[in-house]
């Protein structure tokens, strides 16, 4: 039988991947990124610890990065993600689903 490497990762999101992230950070900052879909842009391992960090660049308007004063890239450990998916419509129809709760 032929091995498929297709279907090697399906439980774990790679670089390059779009993720939904649940944030606790102040009320504004968790709102918009509860709602808003990054994209993974690297895997960070750290030399104490086992959990794996995960580095998300959000497409922000330059307007809403300089009145919440944040960055474009934000870091977060791997329990905080909601939902993940090789393109970004398929991460809206995952959204879409849990929203009502199909």
């Amino acid at each position: 039988m032929k091995y498929l490497k297709k279907y090697e990762s399906l439980e774990e999101p790679e670089v390059g991947d779009y993720v939904l992230m649940k944030s606790e950070a102040n009320k504004k900052v968790a709102n918009l990124i509860n709602q808003t879909i990054g994209r993974i842009n690297k895997l960070i391992q750290p030399y104490f610890d086992s959990r794996v960090g995960i580095e998300v660049k959000y497409d922000f308007p330059r307007s809403v990065l300089k009145n919440l004063r944040i960055d474009n890239t934000r870091v977060f450990d791997r329990d905080q993600i909601v939902a993940f998916g090789k393109t970004k419509k398929e991460l809206e129809l995952k959204k879409q689903a849990n929203k009502y709760n199909l």
